[in-house]
C-alpha cells in the first residue's frame, strides 16, 4: 500500500515549465526574493544565513521591519511582507506549507531539450517577525530534502531510473559544518544516476545574485544534457505538487496503522477490535501485538466490511432522492449507503452531479452532514442548481471563497435559526403525516416489485443448475434447429463447478461439469462414425456389462463360427441339390413354422404334382406375394373338390 500511495502522488507533481520547482526565470513579487539582497542587512555576508541552515540554528535572522537609514532594508522588508502574507494564505486556503529556501541552485538541458533553472534542495522554513526583525525559522526538523519535482522530470524526460531511496534520502548523517556539507552532498552526487557539474564556486563561502533571464536567454546558453550547479540561493514559495491532494498522501504515508487506529475510533467507523491498541506495545518496542499491521490489513479490512455490507438490502423509503435517476445511478446510491467507497466517473451530460444532488439530499434528509468539495466552480454551481431546483437551497451553503461568501453564509443561517419553529409546524401537519404514509405505501410497493424481479434476475442468471444461465442458454439457442427434448431428463443433470463443491466426497450425486463435457465430446466423436443405420454392428447388443470371462467366450465363439457355417452350408447342399449361402439359411430357420404348415397342407403325391404344375404357369417371372396367394386360393378350392376348370359361356348356352 504505502508503495502505491508513493506511485499516486509522484503522478501529482507538475513537470510543465509552468512549476516553479523546476524552471524559475525570474523572482515574482510576493513568491519569491533573492537571499543574497540580505548581504550585509545585518552586518554579515548572505551565505551566513545558508550556514544557519545547514547547522539547524532554531532562528535565522534576516532583517529588520524597519530601517530610517537604510532603504535596502526597507525594501526587502516589504518583500518580506508580502511572502510571509501569501506563504500563510496558501496554508490556511490549502492547508500545504510551501514556503522553502532553495540552495544550490541549478540549471540546464534536459535531453529532450526541457529548461531546468531551480533549486538542487530545499530547506523547510517559517518566515516570523520577532519584534523589529524578519527571522527564517526551520521547520520539519529544519531537514533539507532533494528537489523532487526536479528529480522526477530527470528521470522522466531523461529515461533514467531514480530509485525511492533518492527521492526519500535524509541528510541526518550529514554534518553541520558548511563546507563539509557541501563536500558530503558531492560525494554522494557522485554516486547518483544524476549527471551535474560541481565547481569551484559551489565550495566558496559567497552566495551569488540571482540572474533574472528568460527562456529565451536560457535557450541560448544553456547545451542540451548539461546540468550546472550555481552558489545562488532563493526564499520562496515552491509547491512540491500540482494537486492539493499531496499532503493527503503524505499524511497517509507517514502515518502508522496505530494512527489511524484512534482517528478511525473516535470517529466510530471500526469495532475496536479490528485494530492495535497502541496503549500495550510490544515488548520490542512495536506498537502492533497483533490484528492489523500494516495500511494493507486495514484498508483491506476495510474493503471486507463494505462489501459485506452491500449485500444487506437497503430499503426503498430509506431511500430518498428528488432527482430522476436511472438504474446506474440508484445502483450507486445503494452502494454508496451500504458503506462502500467508489469512484464514478463518465463523460459530462451522463448524470454524475445528477447523483451526487441526490445523495446530498438523502444524507441531508437523513440528518447527516455532507461536504462537497471541487476544484472547479461551474461543477459546484450545477450541483447548487440542481438541489435549488427542489427546494433544498435553504439547507445547502454555497462556498466558493470563505471570505467574500462569508456574510451570506451567516445570513443563511441566521434564516434557518429563525424559522426553527415554522419548519416544525409544518413538518407536524397533517399533510406531512398524510405524505409521509402515503410515501410509505408506495415504497413498500416498490420493495415488494423489486423482490420479484429479482426472483426473475436470480433465475435468469442462476449458473447452478447446468453451469449456464437460462439467460445464456435463450441467446444462443436456436428454435428452430434440431433439438432434444429435457423436460424431464434435465432434473437429472445436476452439475457443479469443481470437486470443492461436493457436499460428501464419494457420494455426492452431482456431476462434475467439466468430467460430463469431456465424455459428452468422446460420444459426440464416437456417435457420428458409429450410430448410423449402415453400421454392421447398428443393432449389436451392449458389451457394457460383459466381463473378462464373458470376452474369452467370444472369442473362442468368434474362432467356431467359419466351421459351423461351412458345415451347415453342406448340409443343406445335399437335402436341397443346391448351394444356400448363411443368410437363406437363417431366413428358412425363421420361416420353418409356415414350411411346416405347407407340408401339413400337400399330403399326397397328386397334390405336389398340382402345386409343382401352378408353380411352372408363369415361368420366366418372378413370383411375387400376391402371385402365391392368389394361387394357393386357387389350390385350396381345388382340394375342395370343386375343381379349377368353369363352364364356358357357349357351352353353357348349348
Amino acid at each position: 500500500m504505502q508503495k502505491i500511495l508513493k506511485a499516486y502522488l509522484k503522478r501529482l507533481t507538475n513537470l510543465t515549465a509552468s512549476n516553479k520547482s523546476l524552471l524559475l526565470t525570474g523572482l515574482p513579487a510576493g513568491q519569491f526574493i533573492d537571499l543574497h539582497e540580505f548581504d550585509f542587512l545585518n552586518g554579515t555576508p548572505s551565505f551566513d544565513r545558508i550556514a544557519q541552515l545547514i547547522a539547524g540554528k532554531p532562528s535565522i535572522p534576516l532583517c529588520d521591519v524597519l530601517d530610517s537609514r537604510f532603504d535596502r532594508v526597507n525594501v526587502a522588508s516589504r518583500k518580506l511582507k508580502k511572502i510571509a502574507r501569501t506563504a500563510a494564505f496558501i496554508e490556511e486556503e490549502r492547508g500545504t506549507q510551501d514556503l522553502y529556501v532553495g540552495y544550490p541552485m541549478i540549471s540546464g538541458k534536459l535531453l529532450d531539450g526541457t529548461l531546468v533553472r531551480c533549486p538542487l534542495l530545499f530547506f523547510p522554513v517559517g518566515l516570523l517577525r520577532k519584534g523589529n526583525g524578519w527571522v527564517l525559522q526551520p521547520r520539519d526538523g529544519g531537514e533539507p530534502t532533494f528537489n523532487q519535482p526536479f528529480l522526477l522530470a530527470y528521470s522522466y524526460f531523461n529515461e533514467v531510473s531514480i530509485g525511492d531511496e533518492w527521492l526519500e534520502m535524509d541528510f541526518d548523517e550529514f554534518s553541520k559544518d558548511s563546507v563539509i556539507f557541501r563536500t558530503q552532498l558531492y560525494e554522494r552526487l557522485k554516486r547518483s544516476p544524476l549527471e551535474i557539474n560541481f565547481n569551484q564556486e559551489t565550495f566558496t563561502d559567497k552566495l551569488h545574485a540571482f540572474a533574472i533571464l528568460g527562456k529565451a536567454d536560457l535557450e541560448e546558453n544553456e547545451r542540451t544534457g548539461e546540468i550546472k550547479l550555481h552558489p545562488e540561493a532563493v526564499l520562496g514559495i515552491f509547491p512540491q505538487a500540482g494537486s492539493y491532494l499531496a499532503p493527503d498522501y503524505r499524511d497517509l504515508i507517514g502515518k502508522s496503522v496505530v494512527g489511524l487506529r484512534a482517528e478511525m475510533d473516535a470517529a466510530e467507523v471500526l469495532p475496536n477490535s479490528q485494530l492495535v491498541s497502541a496503549a500495550t506495545p510490544e515488548p520490542d518496542g512495536s506498537a502492533l501485538r497483533s490484528g492489523l499491521q500494516s495500511l494493507e490489513d486495514f484498508f483491506m479490512t476495510r474493503s471486507q466490511s463494505n462489501t459485506e455490507a452491500f449485500h444487506s438490502p437497503i430499503r426503498e423509503e430509506h431511500t430518498l432522492t428528488p432527482l430522476a435517476m436511472d438504474a446506474s445511478q440508484e445502483k450507486a446510491i445503494r452502494a454508496i449507503k451500504s458503506g462502500r467507497s467508489m469512484v464514478v466517473q463518465g463523460p459530462p451530460g451522463t448524470g454524475k452531479s445528477q447523483l451526487i444532488g441526490n445523495l446530498i439530499a438523502d444524507y441531508t434528509a437523513r440528518g447527516k452532514k455532507v461536504l462537497l468539495v471541487c476544484q472547479k466552480r461551474a461543477a459546484l454551481d450545477v450541483v447548487y442548481e440542481r438541489l435549488e431546483h427542489v427546494g433544498l437551497a435553504d439547507f445547502v451553503a454555497l462556498v466558493h471563497d470563505f471570505r467574500h461568501d462569508r456574510k451570506a453564509l451567516y445570513a443563511q443561517i441566521a434564516s434557518q435559526i429563525f424559522r426553527l419553529e415554522e419548519n416544525k409546524r409544518l413538518n407536524q401537519s397533517l399533510d406531512a403525516i398524510f405524505l409521509e404514509r402515503e410515501f410509505s405505501q408506495e415504497s413498500r410497493k416498490i420493495d415488494r416489485l423489486a423482490g420479484e424481479l429479482e426472483e426473475f434476475r436470480a433465475a435468469l442468471f442462476d449458473y447452478s443448475h447446468c453451469g449456464v444461465s437460462v439467460k445464456e442458454l435463450y441467446l444462443s439457442s436456436n428454435p428452430s434447429g434440431p433439438a432434444v427434448s429435457l423436460k424431464k431428463e434435465y432434473k437429472q443433470f445436476i452439475f457443479m463447478e469443481n470437486a470443492d463443491q461436493a457436499s460428501s466426497p464419494g457420494r455426492d450425486t452431482r456431476i462434475l461439469l467439466a468430467d460430463f463435457t469431456r465424455r459428452l465430446h468422446q460420444y459426440e466423436s464416437f456417435a457420428s462414425r458409429l450410430d448410423l443405420p449402415a453400421y454392421p454392428w447398428a443393432k449389436r447388443l451392449s458389451f457394457h456389462r460383459f466381463t473378462p470371462t464373458d470376452l474369452t467366450v467370444i472369442i473362442e465363439i468368434l474362432r467356431e463360427i467359419p466351421e459351423v457355417a461351412s458345415s451347415i452350408t453342406a448340409q443343406a447342399a445335399t437335402i436341397a441339390n443346391q448351394t444356400w449361402t448363411i443368410p437363406q439359411i437363417e431366413q428358412l430357420e425363421k420361416d420353418e413354422k409356415k414350411i411346416n404348415n405347407f407340408i401339413d397342407t400337400i399330403r399326397t403325391q397328386n397334390q405336389w404334382n398340382i402345386f409343382r404344375h401352378l408353380l411352372k404357369a408363369d415361368k420366366g417371372r418372378y413370383l411375387t406375394g400376391k402371385d402365391l396367394d392368389s394361387r394357393e386360393r386357387k389350390l385350396l378350392k381345388c382340394l375342395r373338390d370343386e375343381g379349377i376348370d368353369k363352364p364356358r359361356a357357349r357351352d353353357s348356352g348349348a
